[in-house]
Order: C-alpha cells, then sequence, then structure tokens
C-alpha cells in the first residue's frame, strides 16, 4: 500500500501500526577481517538506550571474519543488562546450525550465559572468508526483561539449554 502524503497526517494514530517496512536485503552488515559484534548489525532501536527499551538486529549473510587467527562464531558471552531473543529465518546461523529450524526463537535471559552449541565454534574454521548464508532477527532489551508467555511453553524445545555441551550429533564436545 502506497499513500499520496506521509502516513502521521491524520487524526486518532494510535501507533499500534507502523506504517514503514525494512526489507533485510536493505541492511548491509559490516564485514570485517575479525568476527563483528551485534550492535555492527543493528538495524533500529526504540526508547532511551542504553537505558530502557530495545534494540533489532539483523543477521544476514556476509563474508565470515577471514583473519587467519579469527573464530568466525560468535564468543562465548552473557548479557547482563538484557534479554535475547534471537528469530532464525533458515538454518544457517553458524552457532546453532544444525539445533535450530526455520522459524525458531531462541531466549538468552540478562546475565545467561550462551556461546555457540559444542563444536560449532572449531567448525566454523571452515567458514572462514566465505560468504555466509543465514537470516536471523535479534531483539535485545534494555534494562527490560522478557516473559515467556505461557501459552509458548509446550512449544519450548526441552533439551535447548544442554545443546551447549554437545555436537549437534549429540556427541559430548568435552
Amino acid at each position: 500500500m502506497f499513500l499520496g502524503h506521509h502516513p502521521f497526517d491524520l487524526i486518532g494514530w494510535e501507533g499500534a501500526l507502523y506504517p514503514y517496512a525494512f526489507h533485510s536485503d536493505d541492511h548491509h552488515p559490516l564485514a570485517r577481517q575479525i568476527h563483528t559484534a551485534p550492535p555492527t548489525r543493528q538495524t533500529f532501536e526504540s526508547g532511551s538506550a542504553p537505558h530502557a527499551g530495545f534494540a533489532v538486529c539483523t543477521f544476514k549473510g556476509q563474508i565470515e571474519g577471514w583473519h587467519p587467527r579469527d573464530v568466525p562464531a560468535p564468543y562465548a558471552h552473557f548479557n547482563a543488562d538484557s534479554d535475547e531473543l534471537m528469530f532464525f529465518s533458515n538454518t544457517s546461523y553458524g552457532a546453532r546450525k544444525g539445533l535450530v529450524e526455520p522459524g525458531s526463537f531462541t531466549f538468552h535471559p540478562g546475565s545467561l550465559p550462551h556461546s555457540p552449541h559444542g563444536m560449532a565454534a572449531k567448525r566454523s574454521f571452515e567458514e572462514r572468508g566465505k560468504l555466509s548464508d543465514y537470516l536471523a532477527v535479534m531483539l535485545d532489551t534494555f534494562f527490560e526483561p522478557l516473559s515467556v508467555a505461557k501459552q509458548a511453553m509446550p512449544l519450548a524445545d526441552k533439551d535447548y539449554p544442554l545443546s551447549f555441551n554437545r555436537d549437534t550429533q549429540g556427541f559430548s564436545a568435552a
């Protein structure tokens, strides 16, 4: 739908529907010779960062780090002041490859450490300097916790918390 005027030029706007669309193909993340942190993939934010609100990051295919000593997979980390929710459009995201299905969500509450599962970091060496084809969207809150709706609890993968200690085939990473 295209309007002949600015969409906020009206009476009674509730703000529940956003009159703008953003296609992930219009987002161009920074490619560097080493792994880049999520803020380099930030699409937009809302609220009064960093004190309240949230940020949305778009993770899409790019040339992965090509430095000979780089580990392209994300490093182990935790978000002390934010909750992290990630949506996966495909199964190619290296840190979760083999664990997520298209349409999967992961949720990492603030201060909960998380990292690539099992041997994903070691396998990411093979991706160094190559074009990845993943597509994922992450929401990070700023000092505002998220809650899982009770309707979503039956959909939870009960084995997901254990995935950080095993390879995608179920073998122990230790």
